[in-house]
C-alpha cells in the first residue's frame, strides 16, 4: 500500500466537480462555491493500475450535499504514479459521517440567531470541508467525515466565534448553545491595495466622525469611494466602513 505514493486532494475535487457539474448558486462574502471531504479507506495495485478507495462529501452552494464512495485510478510512470483522468463513484452507499449540533444565540438577549454562517475546518488540512447556515431557530448541523475539526461561527455585527479541535466521537454531537457578542462601535476600514501607512480605527461616537465616514448617530453599512491618502497609487479605492450602533 506504501508504494502507491500520490496525494489525492486535487484528483478528487476535480472529479466530484466533474460528476456533480451543474449550475450553483453565489455563495456569500468569503465563502468557497464548493465544499469536499475524503476518508481515505484503502489503496494498493490492481491490473497494473494503482487504486485509491475512499468515502466523500461533495456540495456546491445552492446544490444538495452528496455523499458516497469514490474510487480513484493511477497508472505507472516514471518513478511514480500518474493521473489518469478515470474514477468510479456510487452514492447508494453508508458512509461513516458524523454531524456536529448546535444553537447559535445572541449573548446578551439569548434570542436564536438566523442565517449566522458556520463552518467545519479540519484541522488536519486547514481547510474548510462543511458549511451551512443557522435556521430560524438559529440551530445548525454540521456533517463531516471523521476528523478533528475547529467550528466558526460568523455573523454580521457580532465577534466571531471558533470551537478549537472538535474530534468526532458520536453519530451525533451536541456542542450545545454559541452565544455571540455584538461588535462594538469600532470603525474598521479595509483597502482594496497594499497600505503604506498603518491601518486606522477609531469609535464612531455621534458628532464625532474624523473623516465623515458615516452620518451624524449612524449605525449601518456605509460604502464610499476616496482617495486614501499616503495609502494607494492610483485612482479612487472602494471600502467599507461599518459602526454598530452604540
Amino acid at each position: 500500500m506504501a508504494d502507491i505514493d500520490v496525494s489525492v486532494t486535487r484528483d478528487v475535487c476535480d472529479n466530484l466537480a466533474l460528476h456533480f457539474q451543474g449550475a450553483a448558486g453565489k455563495p456569500p462574502v468569503g465563502v468557497t462555491s464548493i465544499r469536499f471531504d475524503f476518508n481515505e479507506i484503502s489503496r494498493g495495485e490492481r491490473d497494473g493500475l494503482g487504486v485509491v478507495t475512499g468515502d466523500f462529501q461533495f456540495a456546491a452552494f445552492g446544490q444538495t450535499k452528496r455523499q458516497g464512495s469514490l474510487t480513484l485510478y493511477y497508472r505507472p510512470g516514471g518513478n511514480g504514479w500518474l493521473r489518469t483522468g478515470l474514477f468510479d463513484l456510487a452514492e447508494d452507499v453508508d458512509v461513516a459521517s458524523h454531524v456536529f449540533a448546535l444553537t447559535v444565540r445572541d449573548s446578551s438577549t439569548d434570542v436564536s440567531l438566523t442565517g449566522a454562517l458556520a463552518e467545519a475546518r479540519m484541522v488536519q488540512l486547514g481547510r474548510v470541508t462543511s458549511s451551512t447556515l443557522t435556521d430560524v431557530l438559529g440551530r445548525i448541523q454540521l456533517e463531516v467525515l471523521p476528523g478533528d475539526f475547529d467550528i466558526e461561527i460568523h455573523q454580521g455585527n457580532y465577534e466571531p466565534v471558533v470551537i478549537r479541535n472538535v474530534p468526532t466521537l458520536d453519530a451525533v454531537q451536541q456542542l450545545g448553545d454559541i452565544r455571540m457578542v455584538r461588535l462594538t462601535g469600532k470603525v474598521s476600514i479595509f483597502l482594496s491595495c497594499p497600505l503604506t501607512q498603518p491601518l486606522r480605527t477609531w469609535n464612531t461616537v455621534r458628532g464625532n466622525d474624523p473623516e465623515g465616514l458615516s452620518p451624524s448617530g449612524s449605525s449601518t453599512m456605509s460604502r464610499r469611494t476616496r482617495q486614501a491618502p499616503n495609502a494607494c497609487d492610483g485612482p479612487a479605492q472602494s471600502f467599507v466602513a461599518f459602526s454598530p450602533a452604540c
